[in-house]
């Protein structure tokens, strides 16, 4: 095994953390940003924008990379969107407006979706199908960028900066999470440079229609998750019935359009766009809870168990025979399985972390078990999660339900007690069964039965 591969590694491992950070954004009611309640909106409205932006450029990096041919084209172009993050988090200082926030969060998105890009583009240079055993860890920088990014995904909504992590007096941000920490900027560019200087080699030769496929069904895709997202959180409010036939029609309508865009990336790369969102919908429940009010467990703590988590599944799924990517599925839906029964059971403590840990358990075997041939399409799926706004517009539900139904109306099934807010209301078992049924779809049409049946091949055009 090559040493610099190991390089490469440790510099995707820490460029698809940090462009997952930046990438990731919570629905949360607390931000450092004082304005009025226009710009707020305006504020809050760009937050899914960007990530959007990231994503598309995260497909479209990788293409031009693939024309570009070279490795060591990829690891600088990393460089620069690391160096246009660490620039964004000085310039965050020095405004004052909430259009320079604005301006600012749309940069940092589209530069951690070039990071992601870059990255992708300079590890995924063979297919890694049809290899088996510790031969399919021979390049490594598979699975480092990918536990990177999904490490990052389920953990990052834990973090939260302290006071001083935000500019006085003003106490701008650009996001809910507010700035990339330093000593991650710092891992990142230090990571980025080594394999800039070791690492050279080709990358993958561009497939263009595959490519333009990626391009359109991420496109789609993520104009759809925006548009039931903000149809979702906009019926929030609603009664009860009529919040959940607007979910429902909503989780069909984003079912049958991962469907679609699975289709049109191909026969086999397609299924890891519907595992990629399986564990969307299987990770936001828990990351409402990680992120729900109270200190919770420390960031370190949470970033940790993650991280080893998808590492452990994903060699898992690459060294044990015949692991299925249903398999990993399945075993995060536990976790859903058991919120369905007691919404309560494992919401904070060690119980918390041991649902995390399964469930990135869980995403590392489902998402390793079906490692797409294509880099563009390894760009689509690992970026998709970030871009899942319906699902974590559904998931974040009991927040704004028990708000309401405590603050003007209790619901009519709620017990009596001496405090204002139920412990669960419907609501709180429907959510998880919602996300089962999407995690049960996403492992029904990416299983090899079904395969064949719905995804025809995709000739590329060279």
């Amino acid at each position: 095994m090559d040493p610099r591969e190991f390089v490469a590694a440790a510099a995707a491992l820490c460029s698809g953390a940090l462009a997952a950070f930046v990438l990731t954004n919570p629905r949360t009611d607390a931000w450092a940003v004082y304005a009025s309640d226009r710009e707020l909106d305006r504020w809050l409205s760009s937050q899914p924008t960007g990530v959007v932006v990231g994503a598309i450029l995260a497909v479209l990096v990788v293409g031009s990379l693939q024309r570009a041919g070279s490795r060591r084209r990829a690891w600088f172009g990393a460089l620069v969107a690391v160096g246009v993050l660490a620039l964004a988090r000085w310039a965050v200082t020095h405004v004052g407006s909430i259009d320079s926030l604005i301006a600012l969060h749309l940069a940092k998105t589209a530069a951690a979706g070039a990071l992601l890009g870059c990255a992708i583009a300079a590890v995924w240079t063979r297919d890694p199908r049809g290899t088996r055993g510790l031969a399919r860890l021979a390049a490594p920088g598979r699975v480092a960028v990918t536990v990177g990014t999904a490490g990052t995904f389920l953990a990052a909504v834990a973090y939260r900066p302290s006071g001083a992590s935000f500019p006085e007096p003003a106490r701008l941000s650009t996001s809910a999470l507010g700035e990339p920490p330093v000593w991650l900027l710092v891992a990142s560019a230090t990571a980025t440079v080594a394999a800039l200087v070791v690492c050279g080699g080709r990358v993958q030769h561009p497939a263009r229609r595959t490519l333009r496929f990626c391009l359109l069904a991420v496109l789609g895709l993520t104009v759809v998750h925006r548009v039931l997202g903000s149809w979702i959180e906009g019926r929030e409010f609603s009664s009860t019935t009529t919040l959940w036939v607007v979910v429902a029609i909503s989780l069909a309508v984003l079912c049958a359009a991962t469907l679609v865009a699975a289709r049109a990336v191909g026969r086999a790369d397609g299924r890891f766009v519907l595992v990629a969102t399986g564990v969307a919908a299987a990770a936001f429940p828990v990351a409402h809870d990680l992120r729900g009010p109270g200190e919770g467990p420390h960031f370190a703590l949470v970033a940790a168990v993650g991280f080893v988590a998808v590492a452990a599944g994903a060699v898992a799924a690459l060294t044990l025979p015949r692991v299925r990517a249903q398999w990993g599925l399945a075993l995060a839906a536990v976790v859903l399985a058991v919120a369905a029964i007691a919404p309560d059971f494992g919401s904070d403590g060690p119980l918390l972390l041991t649902r995390l840990a399964v469930v990135g358990v869980g995403a590392g075997i489902a998402l390793a078990a079906t490692f797409p041939g294509g880099a563009a399409v390894a760009a689509f799926g690992l970026a998709l999660p970030f871009a899942s706004f319906a699902l974590a517009a559904v998931a974040s539900v009991p927040r704004t339900r028990v708000v309401y139904e405590s603050a003007y109306s209790p619901m009519p099934y709620a017990p009596l007690t001496d405090s204002p807010v139920p412990t669960s209301t419907l609501t709180d078992h429907l959510v998880p069964v919602a996300m089962l049924v999407v995690v049960a779809f996403c492992a029904y049409y990416s299983s090899s039965v079904h395969q064949a049946e719905f995804m025809e091949p995709v000739e590329d055009e060279q």
